[in-house]
């Protein structure tokens, strides 16, 4: 099938995604498809993967607890159909059926396997249209396969038909390869099967698998797309499977980075990447970092160990090339570090713009603020952004040096070849090529200490304790 010959189908096509579980499993108030995950919902993932195929229609099948949320957040893109009650995979797609009832194909998804990825559903499809098929699944060989529903072949090795793990019997629960509960079908296929099912089973729900075994005993061609890795089918019941998942994403990134991308990564297993997050060749990133979302760092950076940067869609935080960050040090979204920037040992950085080659090696925070090229932030150093009700911005132009624990209150602007007193609290501006000072002039009361009395009472207790020691 050629590329443009896939896509012509593929804009044809109806999917259905199916949300609408509580996950009771997951011990939360929290619906399990609203579970974060690498900084975004659960669900978004499967969307995410879908929304890439181009298709026609997107229908999720959603809890009404969950509907307003869904619409707010997916809307742009997909449609949402209610199940108000959890009667089954099949009652689930009859609902979406009734407000899609005349697309040409209907692929099937579960809204809780956030690893899926576009490539193996696009494969799903060319498998489905190569073979005429009434319809195509996924199916996995996995090493245990717990509560999934088993693929029964006949000697031939045909498909027969899948058995739900909770009829299986101990025979049947031996079988290895299992459905993935992902379907592609065609329109007639569906049409003359879903409203047959019943719920004559152990768990008297209506089985969306039921239709399979129908359309074989009518002569209906079904094919499989048996994947050699079940990760990718991997779906989250409770909170050790959310783990399990964030743990292969992390690993599918670190491996992707190190192999194509020339990234070292030192210590990959304690190393947390999301998939979003671009690094550049020759860049080095030390053990228990953790970097989430839309992130994107240049060549031959140096980052961690013990570094966290988190950032959004809305603010993006961007790394240039030849700067260090760490240890010890958090980024937050609206962050960019232009060539050569320093920022050290327990300094924070937020909705800033730092230019090249400056430097914040200690124990700072800097937010709402733009500074200019080599300039020295010292120890202590905090931008003062929030006065209760709006935060301000700071300005340090070019050449600027902060002096150690220095209090910048916003807005300010430090004009450029200026110093700022160590232990100063600057609250007006700073013309170019000055010095700031903001602080009170030092006293020293000779012989304070005796007149005070605290001489004697330090005596007497020192004496006491010796006393005691004896």
């Amino acid at each position: 099938m050629t590329e443009n010959k896939t896509q012509d189908s593929l804009s044809r096509l109806c999917v259905i995604v199916l949300a609408a579980g509580q996950g009771k499993r997951m011990k939360s108030s929290e619906s399990k498809v609203f579970f974060p995950f690498l900084g975004k919902y659960l669900i978004s993932h499967i969307l995410n993967a879908v929304s890439a195929l181009s298709p026609k229609r997107i229908i999720v099948v959603i809890s009404p607890s969950d509907l307003e949320r869904a619409k707010s957040t997916f809307a742009s893109f997909a449609e949402f159909v209610v199940q108000t009650e959890a009667k089954g995979t099949g009652d689930a797609v009859q609902k979406a059926w009734e407000i899609a009832p005349n697309e040409d194909h209907y692929m099937i998804l579960c809204g809780d396997t956030p690893l899926i990825q576009s490539q193996t559903l696009q494969s799903l499809y060319e498998i489905f249209d190569k073979t005429h098929s009434d319809v195509t699944l996924i199916t996995a060989k996995v090493e245990q396969a717990k509560m999934y529903g088993r693929i029964i072949r006949d000697s031939k090795g045909f498909f027969q038909e899948i058995v739900e793990f909770k009829d299986a019997t101990p025979e049947e629960k031996l079988i290895q390869e299992v459905n993935a509960g992902m379907y592609l079908f065609k329109h007639d296929s569906l049409e003359k099967t879903l409203y047959c099912l019943n719920n004559k089973n152990a768990a008297k729900e209506i089985y969306l698998t039921d239709t399979l075994k129908d359309i074989r005993q009518q002569g209906g061609i079904i094919s499989l797309h048996t994947l050699d890795n079940e990760e990718e089918i991997l779906g989250i019941n409770n909170r050790k499977d959310l783990s399990i998942a964030l743990s292969i994403a992390y690993r599918r990134k670190n491996e992707h980075l190190m192999l194509e991308d020339g990234v070292s990564i030192i210590d990959p297993e304690h190393t947390f990447i999301d998939p979003q997050v671009e690094i550049g060749q020759d860049s080095i990133i030390k053990p228990f970092c953790y970097l989430e979302g839309p992130i994107s760092i240049g060549s031959n950076v140096i980052i961690g160990p013990y570094v966290c940067m988190r950032a959004s869609e809305k603010d993006p935080i961007i790394i240039d090339s030849g700067c260090m960050v760490g240890p010890f040090s958090s980024l937050r979204g609206g962050t960019h570090l232009k060539e050569e920037v320093h920022i050290g040992t327990y300094v924070e950085v937020k909705k800033s713009i730092i230019h090249k080659k400056s430097k914040a090696m200690h124990l700072s925070y800097l937010g709402d603020s733009e500074i200019g090229k080599e300039v020295n932030i010292g120890a202590g150093t905090i931008t003062c952004n929030y006065d209760g009700e709006s935060k301000h911005k700071t300005i340090i132009e070019d050449r600027v040096f902060v002096g150690s624990d220095a209090i910048l209150v916003a807005p300010l602007t430090i004009g450029h070849d200026s110093y700022i007193a160590a232990g100063s609290t600057i609250t007006q501006n700073v013309p170019e090529h000055s010095l700031g000072i903001g602080r009170s002039r030092q006293v020293n009361k000779i012989g304070w200490h005796k007149r005070s009395g605290l001489s004697e009472a330090v005596s007497q207790s020192s004496q006491k304790k010796e006393e005691k020691h004896e």
